[in-house]
């Protein structure tokens, strides 16, 4: 039998064969080939020198959040302010905030020679001003308009000061709007609340007060198309608006509307353009008045207006007390509010004493001197006209002057040809003499600290009387001077001097009485005497100061209702008394002799007519080498 030789029998272990074997090291299907065929075993590693990194984190820092935020606002801000200054004048100042109004309040920049030093700064509020003033408002593509805000409860007139602040601030305002939009490179000089620039109101390319005058300023909106269009937000409500045209005349009185009823106003329509005089002012004197209330009466005309005269607080009383009505339009003045001291092109106009000046005379030479010839035509042509239209005096004192007229004529008509001459006849020359004192001092250097001795008022006058080809006396008359020469003078002791002794008193239907005249009469020595206040006379002319305390009132308060009714009576006496002396100078005298530093001779020129007073020479001034002008400055 043969044995086979044992031998060593190498196989692949189940376990690499995917077969299950043992678990331990020593069992016969272990290999090694698990070394190259699979990842080796873990094994302890060795401390690392480095950290290791760690995992970026998601979620940001709120540290680096904040940092962040505020490098960002401050980038933005500091473009903000450079687009401003480079180009805020021309493309960032073009827009305003939307539903924002801006307007400007007056600095106090110290001590200031006229208004045209003053100075303002701009408000920037999403409500409108509870006050009078212009406003700037946004339209509908974001720029600048501007228009006059009054609050409709506001009462009407307005305080004097009032209309002349809105005046002085509408020109400021026009001004910052044509730097808003662009039309003007006037220099930048601050910034304001929601970026609107202020202007340097020197500035050399800012308009003046003339040049708005006669320019069309497309930038201004009405009050009702501004309240139509949204502007004025809030401004006035429907209930108001009906309130007021119901009973459009209660506030306020418009002189000739007074006296109708609210049907009789609701039955017209209201005016589409008008002009409405505010004779309230701080000034006493009554020529100056009248002057620019007959210009603006023309102007009006001229400019298609109607015309309307308030005298809500007139010193003098009520306007009818002394003058007859105005002609009365067809139509009724507009809502109080939409009644505008400025700008020129308003629809509805208010204007007063003090505003007239911007308006009437803004061409004309500030001074007496160098005032331009075909201006001051001009402008005695408006008065001249205005005076047709308005100067009426009332029934009764109209009545009265006609028949002192007649008077007068009579009796030169006696002095030329005796007593039994007829007196349809040709008559001799009549010589009105104005004469002024008071608180007005003569133009002329060498007499205006005093006043124009009166000799020179007889002597010129005696010489027209001797010129004239109409005196041609008898013998049997010597002196033809008491009838021929009328005088009238706001002071009562003019007519007791020795020069105007014998001259005719221009009325007498009302008289200023001296203080002699007033005076009560002594009693007799010994008896018992009761206390008596000192005796009041109208001495030495016409007095500002005087006239305010008429009848006890204050000092001047135009402003202040109601005014006493005593002292309203006493100065319309005063008034009717200065307007009857001359109309009957103008109507009765053939020349007058007056001085031209008189607001009253001045008015005397207008009431004679270009003709009488200057082709025939018939207005004579003594005082000083000067002609005629409208108003004092």
């Amino acid at each position: 039998m043969i044995v086979a030789p044992p031998r060593i029998n190498l196989r692949r272990a189940a376990s690499y064969t995917h077969d299950k074997g043992p678990q331990s090291s020593t069992s016969s299907r272990f290999g090694f080939e698990h070394l190259l065929f699979a990842s080796p075993p873990p094994s302890p590693g060795l401390p690392q020198l480095l950290p290791r990194k760690k995992k970026a984190s998601h979620i940001p820092r709120p540290r680096r959040v904040l940092r962040v935020v505020v490098y960002v606002l401050g980038l933005v801000s500091a473009l903000y302010l450079s687009c401003v200054v480079l180009f805020g004048n021309s493309t960032n100042a073009r827009t305003i905030r939307s539903g924002f109004y801006i307007w400007p309040t007056e600095v106090d920049t110290g001590p200031r020679a006229d208004d045209t030093d003053r100075g303002y700064n701009t408000i920037a509020r999403s409500k409108l001003p509870g006050h009078p003033t212009p406003v700037i408002v946004s339209d509908e593509h974001g720029k600048a308009k501007w228009t006059v805000s009054i609050p409709p409860n506001a009462k009407f007139p307005l305080a004097t000061d009032e209309y002349t602040s809105i005046c002085d601030k509408c020109l400021d305002v026009a001004n910052r709007v044509d730097i808003l939009r662009g039309k003007s490179s006037g220099g930048i000089s601050s910034i304001s609340i929601g970026g609107i620039p202020g202007i340097n109101k020197k500035s050399q390319t800012s308009k003046s007060a003339t040049e708005r005058l006669h320019t069309f300023d497309n930038n201004f909106i009405d009050v009702h198309e501004a309240e139509e269009a949204g502007y004025l937000t809030g401004s006035v409500s429907i209930a108001t608006l009906i309130n007021q045209q119901s009973n459009n005349n209660d506030d306020g009185k418009i002189v000739g509307e007074e006296d109708m009823s609210s049907a009789q106003r609701a039955k017209k329509p209201v005016c589409g353009r008008s002009l409405t005089f505010v004779l309230a002012s701080a000034d006493a004197g009554l020529g100056r008045t009248l002057m620019l209330l007959w210009m603006a009466y023309a102007q009006a005309q001229v400019e298609g207006r109607e015309f309307f005269i308030d005298d809500t607080r007139w010193a003098y009383g009520r306007y009818t007390q002394i003058f007859a009505p105005p002609p009365s339009p067809e139509c009724r003045p507009p809502l109080r509010h939409e009644m505008l001291p400025c700008p020129h092109q308003a629809r509805h106009l208010v204007m007063t004493i003090d505003t007239a000046s911007r308006f009437i005379l803004a061409e004309e030479d500030d001074g007496v001197e160098g005032v331009a010839p075909e201006r001051t035509a001009h402008l005695f042509d408006l008065a001249r006209k205005g005076c047709e239209a308005l100067f009426h005096l009332n029934l009764d004192d109209a009545k009265h002057v006609a028949k002192r007229v007649k008077q007068i004529q009579a009796e030169a008509v006696l002095a030329e040809h005796g007593a039994d001459a007829d007196l349809s006849t040709e008559r001799g020359a009549i010589v009105g003499v104005h004469v002024r004192r008071g608180d007005r001092r003569p133009a002329e250097f060498q007499y205006r600290d005093s006043y124009l001795p009166l000799n020179l008022y007889a002597d010129r006058a005696a010489g027209e009387i001797a010129a004239s080809t109409h005196v041609r006396r008898k013998s049997a008359f010597p002196s033809p001077l008491p009838a021929l020469m009328v005088l009238a003078t706001d002071d009562p002791m003019v007519y007791q001097s020795e020069e105007f002794a014998s001259a005719t008193r221009a009325q007498k239907h009302i008289r200023l009485a001296n203080k002699a005249a007033t005076e009560p009469p002594v009693s007799q020595r010994g008896a018992l005497r009761k206390f008596v206040d000192e005796a009041f006379g109208w001495e030495g002319g016409f007095y500002a100061a005087m006239f305010w305390n008429l009848g006890g009132a204050a000092p001047p308060t135009p402003d202040a209702v109601p005014m006493a009714a005593e002292a309203l009576r006493i100065r319309s006496l005063v008034g009717r008394a200065y307007m009857m002396d001359l109309a009957v100078l103008a109507e009765a005298s053939d020349s007058v002799v007056c001085a031209v530093s008189a607001t009253g001779c001045r008015l005397l020129a207008v009431m004679m007519g270009r003709d009488k007073a200057f082709k025939q020479g018939r207005w004579i001034n003594i005082d000083g080498e000067y002609g005629w002008w409208a108003v004092d400055f």
